[in-house]
């Protein structure tokens, strides 16, 4: 071998050995990065469980406001009244208290 490709051959030896140095060190990072991460069983548990406090709170606020369409009716029958009452008599109406608004 003449000393030029002795040269060549050594430069291209460094390379490979340097180029294997960046991979096993990328390799090292990536798994120290891969390890810290979450799995996807993990992740799914976490999703089902905010999945299932979303619709608690969902259904907790179904409860805390009346129905509209009973609202509405009651309503409605309250203006009726107005409405129909003799105006020489006075008018006297049941005040329907807050539970009864919120029944469904």
């Amino acid at each position: 071998m003449t000393g030029k490709a002795l040269e060549e051959l050594n430069r291209v030896v460094a390379q490979v050995a340097e180029l294997k140095a960046l991979v096993d060190q990328n390799h090292k990072w990536t798994k120290i990065e891969l390890d810290g991460k979450a799995s996807v069983l993990d992740l799914q548990s976490v999703q089902n469980m905010l999945l299932e406090r979303v619709s608690e709170l969902v259904r907790n606020f179904e409860e805390m406001f009346a129905d509209k369409e009973s609202t509405r009716k009651k309503f409605s029958a309250i203006d009726k009244l107005v409405r129909t009452a003799p105006i020489d008599e006075p008018f006297v109406v049941e005040q329907p208290s807050t539970a009864d608004l919120c029944e469904s």
